[in-house]
């Protein structure tokens, strides 16, 4: 885990609120601003891809975490977390508008040259996700943990295919 992440993680739960409220007024849940008024450039586009996937990421890792073992497991927490991302996982979407596929990014080329595919593996990803808030509501950690592992699956096709490394 990068120094980010690690930092983020360690942030206190109103911080996190705070960061989160941010990057919503950012991807435009705060209000109906057009996406062209949102990302304005395609800097602006990656910035805000990175962004919910940095946050994504972070509680992602906590989930992993205590589902392995590495810190303890607690549910509520685990919902928490599951729920923050299945928040942040419907906004990386508008950081991929025309032109975002050059600069200081990681995203390859086939995301636009292959919308269809790219937006089919954004959809089982966010799919997941939800399955993972949904049994996390249980409490069973042999369940959360297995759910946790298809969230990660989906992520990783997108990433085997999409992502430059």
């Amino acid at each position: 885990m990068g120094k980010t992440a690690i930092h983020l993680a360690n942030q206190s739960r109103t911080t996190r609120c705070i960061g989160i409220a941010v990057l919503a007024a950012v991807a435009g849940l705060a209000g109906p601003m057009p996406a062209s008024a949102q990302l304005a450039s395609a800097e602006a586009s990656i910035r805000h891809r990175k962004a919910a996937f940095t946050l994504m990421n972070t509680y992602f890792v906590r989930i992993y975490q205590a589902t392995h073992g590495e810190r303890p497991y607690n549910p509520a927490e685990v919902l928490e977390n599951a729920r923050t991302v299945e928040t942040l996982s419907k906004l990386p979407w508008a950081g991929f508008g025309a032109g975002s596929d050059a600069g200081n990014t990681k995203a390859r080329a086939d995301i636009w040259l292959e919308p269809e595919r790219f937006r089919q593996l954004a959809d089982t990803m966010q799919d997941q996700v939800s399955r993972l808030r949904l049994t996390a509501q249980a409490g069973d950690l042999p369940a959360t943990r297995a759910a946790f592992l298809k969230a990660r699956e989906s992520c990783q096709a997108c990433h085997k295919m999409f992502r430059a490394d």
